[in-house]
């Protein structure tokens, strides 16, 4: 039989070009391949009434479920147009009110960033300043204590060799000098007697001046200052970096903070030329020019480290941060300092008297020595404090930019668009 004479069952579709007898649910024919769109006609589906689909306006069996052609519910649309009320007409131009929508305000408050919770990059007052540096220190504390010992442990042991050395060729001297307690009861003696005259010879003694002795006074001394010039730009870079990511609410990466020093190692190390410049400059006033001289340095680590500028060319970017805003900087050095200072204060006796008692049980009961190589290695507590150092001036860094350029701004509008 041809099938072009096969009888149409229900649910199924003749198609008009080669009379191939086709389901409800295909749009094109399987026969001829032509589209089935416009086939479905009360003649292939006798005494069927038929539905357009609400989607795609093909035509549909009434008893259909879903559209032949594109899958939507029939169903849904026929339960809608039943259930349907008549919506009222728009609003003509005259009757329609104008509509306000409220603009929320402009964010003022802390930007939350990953792993912060919250942090404000905006400027700081000095306690603000201050308490935010002894939390990135607590954050950061065995990755800026080993930056630290790095530094401190060879000027230490080199001062221990230098200290030596002189107390070989002036015994009495150099034990008065690191507080030897016989020492300074020969001197009390002395003074209370009223033999002045002899106390110089009594507490000099005779200057033992040979070439090796005086040698390894000459090799300590270089081996001092060589190893504060050349390990100290290390301690500088990884101590602003670590700042830095931690100020940003940004996990610590102490392996990114090492890279970057070693990628702006020479110029650190040219910062510290500027530092040693400066500082002789300064304390050729009296010491008194340190305290308007160092402050204008503050900002010469960051700027190297972080906006990639030479020790030179930093120097320019340094006087534009500081603005009309000198005094406030110099006051917040000040303070800094002294913190640091009363710090320091606290940790040297202590390490001074650790060592004397270990050098104690070592050398013989009543050797100076002993004296002379714990007040050596009193520099030592420079590995807790100095690092505070560091990072509140990192953080002087942030403020100013903040105040005189709108750092957390610029921080604030990349951070809202990747939200």
């Amino acid at each position: 039989m041809d099938v072009t004479e096969a009888p149409v069952m229900d649910g199924a579709q003749r198609c008009r070009h080669c009379g191939a007898i086709n389901a409800l649910t295909f749009s094109v024919c399987r026969s001829c391949g032509r589209p089935l769109a416009d086939e479905v006609t009360t003649e292939s589906a006798p005494g069927a009434s038929l539905t357009s689909c609400p989607a795609c306006g093909a035509p549909n069996l009434a008893t259909a479920a879903q559209c032949r052609l594109c899958g939507s519910s029939l169903r849904a649309a026929e339960v809608a147009a039943t259930s349907a009320v008549p919506a009222p007409p728009p609003p003509t131009c005259q009757e329609a009110s104008p509509v306000t929508v409220p603009v929320p305000a402009p964010t003022v408050g802390p930007i939350e960033m990953p792993g912060s919770g919250g942090v404000d990059l905006g400027p700081m007052t000095l306690p603000k300043c201050l308490d935010r540096a002894f939390a990135i220190l607590k954050r950061n504390f065995g990755d800026l204590l080993l930056a630290a010992t790095v530094v401190h442990v060879p000027m230490a042991l080199a001062l221990a060799l230098m200290m030596w050395a002189q107390y070989r060729m002036n015994p009495n001297l150099i034990a008065l000098i690191t507080g030897d307690t016989g020492a300074l009861g020969t001197l009390w003696e002395g003074v209370t007697s009223g033999e002045l005259s002899q106390l110089g010879p009594l507490l000099v003694g005779e200057n033992t001046l040979d070439v090796g002795t005086y040698g390894l006074v000459m090799i300590g001394n270089m081996l001092f200052y060589g190893v504060l010039w050349l390990t100290y730009p290390w301690l500088w870079g990884v101590a602003a970096v670590l700042t830095m990511q931690t100020h940003l609410g940004r996990k610590p990466d102490p392996r990114e903070a090492w890279r970057a020093t070693r990628r702006n190692y020479w110029q650190l190390v040219a910062v510290g030329m500027v530092y040693g410049a400066a500082y002789m400059a300064g304390s050729s006033c009296l010491w008194i020019g340190l305290a308007f001289i160092m402050p204008l340095l503050v900002y010469l680590v960051p700027v190297v480290m972080f906006e990639e500028r030479g020790a030179v060319d930093a120097l320019p970017r340094v006087f534009r941060l500081i603005g009309r805003d000198y005094g406030r900087i110099v006051w917040w050095y000040l303070v800094s300092y002294a913190v640091v200072v009363g710090v320091q204060a606290g940790l040297e006796p202590a390490v001074d008297v650790l060592c004397r008692a270990i050098f104690g049980l070592i050398l013989p009961e009543g050797s100076a020595l002993a004296s002379v190589l714990a007040t050596s290695l009193r520099p030592l507590a420079a590995i807790v404090y100095v690092p505070l150092l560091m990072v509140f001036r990192t953080l002087m860094y942030f403020d100013a930019r903040a105040r005189q350029e709108a750092f957390d701004l610029q921080v604030r509008v990349p951070s809202a668009e990747g939200a």
